[in-house]
């Protein structure tokens, strides 16, 4: 079974200008011409899967002038999302022991999942993680077949922990426990750094990043026994052998 919750959140991830940052508005004048785009912190050549301008501008981050005057001068962090693909971690035990012994019938109401976090590249900062999310809920990132959805909790904690009151019932007087499925959407793209020195936007360099985040969609178990494990590999609530 599956719980989902609806996020509702109204971010303009398009624009020209946002927060006196910058969008571009064309391609940049890339140096590839003159010589490979560089690893941003780094003096070698950047040899990630994206090409300059490719995929879906979410945000510029933030503006650094490496020279005082002229104040033309400027830099900007632009992201861009390329893809986005939907995976599931591996079943986990989220309940104590459920003991039906000496019952009829046997149930529990609230289910509740493990706690999942939001696991993202360094570079990329809480602010810019959340508009990611935002962009791929709203289906502009390339890669998922059908919408997901995130928690808004995401953006205050970086956290989710699914919650449902679907109910597990049982009927055969043992022990039991509600194990739990988190899906998560793992997006992927690339910084770029595009600078202005008075003659046209220039790309210094590109890296490339990827997020993970729990979405609203979690999986619910009932079908195990208190002894079911997955120590040895099994990530289903089977018993091991």
């Amino acid at each position: 079974m599956r719980t989902s919750f609806i996020l509702s959140a109204a971010f303009a991830v398009f624009g020209l200008i946002q927060d006196g940052l910058a969008m571009p508005t064309s391609s940049t004048r890339s140096v590839l011409a003159k010589r490979g785009v560089k690893e941003c912190d780094s003096d070698r050549d950047y040899d990630g899967p994206y090409q300059d301008g490719q995929g879906v501008y979410i945000e510029s981050d933030k503006i650094s002038r490496p020279y005082k005057f002229p104040r033309v001068r400027k830099c900007w962090h632009d992201y861009f999302a390329v893809e986005a693909s939907v995976w599931y971690k591996p079943w986990v035990k989220s309940s104590g022991n459920i003991y039906c012994t000496g019952t009829q019938l046997c149930s529990t109401s609230h289910l509740n999942g493990t706690q999942v976090c939001q696991s993202r590249s360094e570079t990329v900062s809480v602010s810019i993680g959340w508009k990611i999310d935002v962009a791929v809920s709203k289906g502009i990132v390339p890669g998922l077949s059908s919408a997901v959805e995130f928690s808004s909790s995401i953006e205050d904690s970086e956290c989710y922990t699914a919650s449902s009151t679907t109910t597990c019932t049982w009927n055969d007087k043992g022990c039991h426990t509600v194990w739990t499925q988190q899906q998560m959407v793992r997006t992927m793209g690339y910084e770029r750094k595009r600078c202005n020195w008075g003659d046209g936007d220039v790309t210094e360099c590109m890296r490339s990043w990827e997020q993970n985040t729990p979405t609203t969609y979690t999986d619910y178990g009932c079908g195990s026994k208190c002894e079911d494990t997955n120590y040895c590999g099994n990530t289903n609530g089977q018993p091991c052998p």
